[in-house]
């Protein structure tokens, strides 16, 4: 069944602004020299869902900490590749149905000691984290000052501060990894990446409660992206987990 538009004072609604988190690099954003969003996994992704809506999507990158507040506000209409367990605004967001699956893996530097069991672990040590985003698996040894938590801007910058011995660990998805390893061939012998998964967490669509657009529209043209293999493909291109 087609996507319809819901009307508003002025006409119909003919667009949806979709945010990314700005911080997020490749395979997920992918920007220009100039710093203007130009593609990537999650910029696909919107692409799709607008096409699917027949409505034009107008990209809005923002910091990790703005995404909540501008949906809650109706500044905003969407945010994909998101958790109700990532935000404490869990319940007055809508959540679409999943999406894509993350998942995240520690990181330490090659030939050093380091144990599978992450509790064991992570004891006494330091983690680069990106700010702004939540671990809920180590918020207790973090509390209980087991954990230093060192926040960091984006994933290079962690994989700078776990390089320079600033800190001890990282915790990051798959796809950064590899994008990084990509990015850097000279760091792959530098770092061991953990066996064991340290978060595999179901995404979705957050949409604001104050958007034209409803959760109905919206997961009917995520069914219809996952029924024609669209997003099967987007996770086959950007090499994420499906």
């Amino acid at each position: 069944m087609g996507a319809t538009t819901l009307p508003v004072c002025s006409g119909e609604v003919t667009s949806f602004r979709y945010t990314i988190v700005e911080s997020m690099g490749y395979p997920y954003n992918q920007f220009d020299e100039a710093g203007h969003l130009q593609g990537g996994l999650l910029y696909d992704l919107g692409q799709s869902i607008g096409k699917e809506l027949k409505l034009k999507v107008v990209n809005v990158p923002l910091s990790r900490r703005r995404i909540e507040p501008d949906l809650l506000s109706g500044q905003s209409d969407i945010n994909c590749y998101l958790s109700p367990i990532w935000t404490e605004a869990r319940e007055q967001l809508l959540w679409s149905d999943p999406i894509l699956p993350q998942i995240e893996r520690v990181v330490g530097r090659a030939r050093e000691p380091f144990n599978e069991d992450i509790d064991k672990d992570f004891s006494g040590k330091s983690v680069s984290t990106q700010l702004g985003y939540h671990y809920p698996r180590i918020d207790n040894l973090i509390e209980r000052g087991e954990v230093k938590r060192l926040d960091e801007n984006s994933v290079p910058m962690m994989f700078k501060a776990l390089l320079l011995k600033h800190s001890d660990r990282l915790i990051t998805s798959e796809a950064e990894i590899a994008a990084y390893v990509k990015d850097h061939p000279e760091g792959r012998d530098k770092i061991h990446v953990g066996k064991a998964i340290f978060s595999n967490t179901p995404t979705y669509c957050a949409l604001s409660p104050k958007s034209q657009l409803s959760l109905g529209q919206l997961n009917s043209a995520i069914a219809r992206l996952k029924d024609n293999g669209t997003i099967k493909r987007l996770a086959l291109r950007y090499k994420v987990s499906y």
